[in-house]
């Protein structure tokens, strides 16, 4: 019997912020993989970017940061799948109803960098057995089989998290004074630095993490090609680009157009320091 509920009190009082566990296990075209550990987090989409509020619920194979959650995107968390460094499942559902659909993705390695993690889409209760959301804890039971054979997977587990949440936004700025901001100067420092080949002065204004990439990147295509892409960003990010700046706590979000399409770049504020991450 499924059951959710608002126990903003009750679990609120019965538990600590403390790690959150997941029992149960992820099976992939043969392969067993024992899920133990357990993330949530509900994101508001006041930045009006996602198509709705979310609420994410992983269930993983080992312990990682639970900010890796947190934003608009989880592409950090992706990459990590990507290159092996976590198994699991991403579940992503609207908080307000969280039992009317999910969509998930398959969190395993991929050798083609280019190939997206497989997504899969649940219907009618989400697969949740049980699910209480607290304004601090989420617990539940879940299962899913898949019905498709690329790849076939099945998974099922309990698991009791800590709620994590966005800070509200302090700061939203657009147009000029969205390039006013400290975070788009700091952003447009270090484009420009990455298009001229100064790849230290570029370093010192990124995270070691972010700039893990930017190494990355240019050992696998090489520094000419790396440079004529990071030579294009930096030609993005100009007035055209109709730049948007969103700021929470210490984090801040820039959203460009770039062309067609829309690029964002997060910062974090350390040290009393924007860094690009």
């Amino acid at each position: 019997m499924l059951v959710v509920m608002s126990l903003a009190l009750s679990i609120a009082q019965a538990y600590a912020i403390d790690e959150g566990v997941a029992k149960g296990a992820l099976e992939v075209e043969g392969r067993t993989i024992a899920l133990t550990h357990a993330y949530t987090h509900r994101h508001d989409n006041a930045e009006g970017l996602l198509g709705g509020p979310e609420l994410r619920i992983l269930l993983a194979d080992r312990e990682i940061p639970h900010t890796l959650l947190a934003g608009v995107y989880t592409a950090r968390l992706d990459e990590l799948a990507r290159k092996g460094e976590v198994q699991g499942v991403l579940l992503l559902a609207d908080p307000r109803e969280p039992t009317a659909g999910v969509r998930g993705v398959l969190l395993m390695a991929q050798t083609n960098r280019g190939k997206p993690l497989a997504g899969f889409s649940i219907s009618g209760d989400g697969g949740f057995r049980e699910l209480q959301i607290g304004n601090n804890r989420v617990v539940g039971d879940v299962h899913h089989q898949s019905t498709r054979s690329a790849p076939a997977f099945e998974y099922a587990a309990t698991f009791s998290a800590p709620l994590f949440q966005e800070e509200p936004i302090s700061d939203r700025l657009s147009g000029a004074k969205a390039m006013e901001s400290a975070p788009f100067k700091v952003l447009a420092a270090y484009s420009k630095a990455l298009g001229a080949g100064e790849l230290e002065a570029a370093r010192r204004l990124a995270t070691p993490e972010s700039f893990r990439e930017v190494d990355t990147l240019i050992a696998q295509v090489g520094r000419p090609a790396a440079l004529k892409m990071f030579g294009n960003m930096s030609a993005m990010l100009g007035a055209k680009s109709k730049p948007q700046v969103f700021v929470r706590g210490q984090r801040a979000l820039i959203v460009f157009q770039a062309g067609e399409s829309r690029g964002m770049q997060s910062l974090v504020r350390a040290g009393g320091k924007w860094l690009v991450d």
